[in-house]
């Protein structure tokens, strides 16, 4: 299995020669002021309104690493506040996945080709911010190879005492290694020790690369202020993915064209017969178009029942707000035709 990259045979447009032999070294890069300050300004209040409309806030990983790099304390006010696919909420962040100094760059590593995987923001809270354990991405979305770049869109600055970014120097080339699974995926915080790790502070606007195999964890946000951060996955469209995030899922193609990689022809759509997770929010659907049609429409009292009670009996199969009962949120991800994968957050 490959676990490096070599030096694509294209001209250089987004980064220069010592940038793209800093990657394949250290297996990271950090790019300064990829975004500008008002580009952040709008990210960053897109970013609010997602957040307080569709986030899910929590503890941040389990697992138990826990114990191991945290205090009771720490342990217990741990605060983190993730979501997947931006791009699906917020119009400015769809053109931020696009951004060509970021796709041209991430091009002069990967190669001309290039596919966009997936989006997932970790919002670390202030004072308690949850810190990440050593690890490396591949076991969240496994992949044939390391041509998969990670790249992180810093939307706050992230210094020591905000929770930056650290990485294990050259551990991408280890290839993918074997995790602990209990909880969310992560490897001996004994041998791979977050303080042995090189620390990545970033400015907002800041994007920093690293491997899909390059081992990397964070310690708590101390500021008394969020660290958002935004993980946008991009690859090589030959490399094919094995289990996890995203699988089965096209991804837009950010640069270059999609290579045809066999005989069989890309389904954007999936196929809903195989699929039972579509089946079931198709009959959902199916339903709220009934509940709807029955409550545009007067029902007669039967068996002595009031007009009011029949009334109350059509919104039965309703939650209250017009949702019919069994209807999924929204999920990003879809399933085209693959059986449904557990999605785990990761930094």
């Amino acid at each position: 299995m490959t676990a490096t990259l070599s030096r694509p045979e294209t001209k250089l447009r987004g980064l220069t020669p010592d940038e793209v032999d800093f990657y394949h070294q250290h297996g990271f890069l950090r790019l300064q002021g990829v975004f500008t300050s008002e580009e952040i300004e709008e990210l960053s209040n897109d970013l609010d309104y997602v957040i307080e409309n569709f986030a899910t806030r929590g503890k941040g990983w389990s697992g138990p690493w826990r114990q191991q790099i945290m205090t009771a304390e720490e342990e217990a006010q741990s605060v983190l506040v993730a979501l997947h696919e931006v791009e699906m909420y917020a119009a400015s962040w769809m053109r931020a996945i696009l951004k060509p100094r970021l796709v041209e760059s991430l091009a002069d590593i990967l190669g001309e080709d290039v596919e966009f995987h997936h989006a997932t923001l970790h919002a670390k809270g202030p004072d308690y911010g949850a810190p990440f354990p050593m690890h490396q991405d591949h076991p969240f979305y496994p992949h044939e190879d390391g041509r998969y770049i990670d790249a992180i869109l810093h939307v706050d600055g992230a210094d020591e005492e905000g929770g930056c970014l650290k990485f294990l120097d050259g551990s991408h080339r280890l290839g993918p290694l074997v995790h602990n699974m209990e909880g969310a995926p992560h490897l001996d915080q004994q041998v791979y020790r977050l303080e042995d790790a090189v620390s990545c502070p970033a400015e907002p606007g800041d994007v920093v690369f690293f491997s899909i195999h390059t081992i990397h964890g964070s310690s708590l946000n101390r500021r008394p202020r969020w660290r958002r951060v935004m993980r946008l996955g991009y690859r090589d469209p030959r490399n094919l993915q094995l289990s996890g995030q995203g699988l089965g899922r096209p991804g837009l193609m950010v640069h270059g064209r999609r290579p045809k990689l066999s005989d069989e022809n890309l389904s954007v759509y999936g196929d809903p017969k195989l699929n039972t997770a579509i089946q079931r929010r198709l009959s959902a659907q199916e339903q709220a178009a009934q509940a709807l049609a029955a409550a545009v429409a007067p029902v007669a009292p039967t068996n002595g029942q009031s007009s009011e009670e029949g009334e109350r009996a059509t919104g039965a199969n309703t939650g209250g707000n017009g949702q019919a009962a069994g209807v999924e949120r929204m999920n990003p991800y879809g399933n085209w035709g693959k059986p449904a994968q557990p999605i785990n957050d990761d930094d």
